[in-house]
């Protein structure tokens, strides 16, 4: 029995011995397999990680390099920009895009010297204008605009100095002139019959300024084709929302709005017979305290018919909308300019100031007759350059000398103006996170805009350029230190991807441009107003 069952075991041990290699081998697959498998996985996800690593590093050091500014909107056939930015109806093209490989150096700004009060008959070529030092120059001294400019002109020209930071919120004050709100005689004043306390107490109302400029951009919806109709409503809006100052558009030098004579007229003013400018100035200007005009320079029809008069990018690409700053300071384009401020300044009595909107540079300006200009100026023979070769755009020395070109320019459009009583206004934006650089790499610093026109509107598009709406107060207190009478913020509705911002942010930004101290808001294109948003008007200054 023993025997018996010795034998079995010794077949069993035999059995398992025999198949042992085969268990091992199909162990050791399966072990190699599941680690097969888990390294692939290991190497996915690294790839993975890799990519979304790389898109990130892209991302971010496009963002940190910048391509110049945001990707430009798309030519567009009929009137829009943002997307209705400038005068309706008249055709627009956005600006040529810039290439993302261009890369721009951080801006390292120096402030601009003191731009002196431009000489009226002299070419821009004899201009001092300012070169780019190692140390800026004081700029104290009064600023002088000829009349009928505001007595209580800013006295402080010197550009702040450059900050990475927003100007703090807490340290600038608005400065309004006493002049302003004069007292009456003692004669005039009748004895009081009454006892003191019968006398009205003017409780201010919520944190606005009631005295402020309202302005309200009339951009009618579908043009001026089908404006007449629409002509009531925007009156009862207006009037009911608290606008005192009605901005109107006069169109381009190639298409204007109003009978020129002696000149092309806009398709909507031949087929209708209709002197839009007139007619709405009239109509408005029996009701508001202000007027305006507003001028776009934007002309692609003398550009395509002159091609060697457009700006030219620094990529050697010519605008589509934009002449040279040599066209425009000695050109013929801008004596056209010049003299369609005049006319309307002359010819609308109802109109009390004309806006140049549109005008600025940065990424285009650098063709031959720029050069020249450029070099006749400061000397130099050649574009600041990076270390890659390419126009060093964001160098203070050409900023400086584009800003005294224009201001000098603009100061001959003012004295236009001034000849019949009216003022002259220009447009220009914010450098966001950096409001001590003042545009000036945009050739329109503040101090030399505001030493040859009347007032600058101040572009607060905070939902097209993305920053909070909040923001609007530092903006506000930065611009309190030129006074508030001679600045106007523009608070814009254009959102991201042609969107409109919202009513709530809507009412921030205006809110938060008045706490800062801004007591003038200009709102921007009022063809983009939703009910909500003359509510929101109307909440705020409504009846006041």
């Amino acid at each position: 029995m023993k025997t018996k069952i010795f034998r079995y075991f010794i077949i069993t041990l035999l059995a398992v011995v025999t198949a042992y290699p085969s268990i091992a081998v199909a162990s050791s697959t399966l072990f190699a397999t599941e680690e097969s498998s888990s390294a692939q996985n290991s190497i996915a996800d690294r790839i993975f990680f890799d990519i979304k690593a790389d898109n990130l590093f892209a991302k971010w050091n496009k963002e940190r390099k910048g391509t110049f500014n945001r990707p430009v909107r798309t030519p567009l056939p009929t009137v829009t920009r943002r997307p209705t930015r400038t005068a309706t109806q008249v055709a627009t093209v956005a600006p040529t895009t810039v290439q993302p490989a261009v890369e721009v150096a951080e801006p390292t700004w120096t402030p601009l010297p003191t731009v002196t009060r431009r000489p009226t008959s002299t070419p821009v070529q004899q201009v001092d204008a300012p070169v780019a030092t190692s140390t800026p120059q004081p700029t104290d001294a009064a600023v002088q605009v000829v009349s009928p400019a505001p007595t209580n002109i800013h006295q402080t020209t010197s550009v702040p100095a450059q900050t990475s930071t927003p100007v703090p919120t807490n340290t600038l004050q608005p400065t309004v002139a006493p002049t302003e709100t004069p007292s009456p005689a003692p004669t005039e004043t009748a004895v009081p019959t009454s006892t003191p306390t019968e006398e009205p107490t003017e409780e201010p109302s919520a944190p606005s300024a009631p005295s402020g400029i309202r302005v309200m951009r009339v951009e009618y919806s579908g043009g001026y084709e089908g404006s007449r109709s629409q002509v009531d409503a925007w009156e009862q809006q207006m009037r009911a929302a608290g606008i005192n100052t009605v901005a109107l558009s006069a169109g381009r030098v190639e298409w204007p709005y109003f009978k020129w004579a002696g000149h092309e007229w806009s398709g909507v003013v031949e087929d209708t017979g209709i002197d839009f400018l007139g007619e709405d100035s009239a109509r408005y200007g029996q009701w508001a305290q202000h007027v305006d005009a507003v001028i776009d320079v934007y002309s692609p029809n003398y550009v395509s018919a002159n091609p060697d008069k457009a700006a030219v990018n620094v990529l050697g690409e010519r605008s589509p909308n934009l002449v040279s700053t040599a066209e425009l300071v000695n050109g013929e384009f801008g004596q056209q300019l010049l003299d369609m401020v005049e006319y309307i300044a002359a010819n609308y009595p109802q109109v009390d100031s004309i806006s140049i909107t549109e005008l600025a540079y940065r990424i285009d300006g650098y063709g031959p007759d720029d050069l020249a200009l450029y070099s006749a100026a400061t000397g130099r023979s050649d574009w600041p350059r990076q270390s890659n070769g390419q126009v060093d755009i964001d160098d203070p020395s050409i900023g400086n000398w584009r800003s005294a070109a224009l201001g000098e320019f603009l100061g001959r459009a003012a004295d236009r103006a001034h000849q019949y009583g009216k003022q002259l206004y220009m447009d220009v934006s914010i450098s966001v996170g950096n409001l001590s650089l003042m545009t000036s790499n945009r050739g329109t610093n503040y101090n030399a805009m505001l030493q040859n026109v009347d007032k600058i509107v101040v572009w607060d598009y905070f939902g097209e350029d993305e920053f909070p709406a909040e923001y609007s107060r530092d903006i506000a207190q930065f611009l309190t230190q030129f006074g508030t009478d001679r600045v106007i913020l523009s608070v814009g509705l254009w959102g991201v991807s042609g969107s409109t911002v919202s009513a709530g942010d809507f009412q921030t930004a205006i809110q938060a441009s008045m706490d800062g101290g801004m007591p003038n808001i200009w709102i921007c294109p009022g063809s983009m107003m939703t009910g909500d948003h003359w509510q929101v008007l109307t909440n705020l200054w409504g009846g006041s």
